[in-house]
């Protein structure tokens, strides 16, 4: 799916004008991907079409609905309920930007068991295979092809808490370690 399926109000078409070096003035009758506020204008139109979906069934970011089930059957019947969604708001999915049954895997502390295969594609980096690589990638190999799978949490009538300001703090402590490590 993308904002171009999203129809400009006829008031606002002038502010999307552009010129090309052939000549011409253009102006985007439905809205372009680059507009101020585009990408939370589709993100609100997907949760409306997905309401009472949204977190039962699927995920959404911006223009991207991820779908989760237990069972192949319970897909099947998910996709159906989000094709139906998506049929009668009019809205139309890309084939080849869809992928469907895939499974996704966690890996605790990934970044750190790979450190040293990253420490690989470094700028100036000596490409040299070591044992501590080998045994890495050994390892992140197995952790891949097995169990757990990436779940979402079960919220049902406990009380669950995502506390985006620790997130980000944790990412700006990544963040930061991640330029001192790189100065010295």
């Amino acid at each position: 799916m993308a904002c171009h399926q999203v129809p400009m109000n006829p008031a606002d078409e002038e502010k999307t004008a552009f010129s090309t070096p052939r000549g011409g003035l253009y102006q985007y009758v439905t809205m372009p991907f680059g507009l101020c506020n585009a990408g939370a204008t589709f993100q609100r139109i997907n949760e409306t079409v997905m309401r009472g979906l949204h977190w039962h069934v699927l995920v959404l970011y911006l223009d991207d609905i991820i779908e989760f089930s237990e069972t192949f059957d319970e897909h099947l019947v998910n996709l159906q309920k989000v094709f139906q969604r998506l049929s009668d708001a009019g809205l139309k999915l890309k084939a080849a930007k869809c992928s469907f049954l895939n499974t996704r895997r966690f890996i605790k502390d990934f970044s750190k068991i790979a450190k040293c295969l990253f420490d690989l594609l470094q700028l100036k980096a000596l490409w040299q295979w070591t044992s501590d690589c080998e045994q890495t990638f050994r390892l992140l190999k197995e952790k891949l092809s097995s169990s757990p799978v990436r779940a979402y949490p079960e919220i049902d009538d406990e009380e669950f808490i995502l506390d985006p300001m620790r997130v980000i703090l944790e990412l700006e402590e990544f963040c930061l370690k991640f330029r001192k490590d790189k100065k010295e």
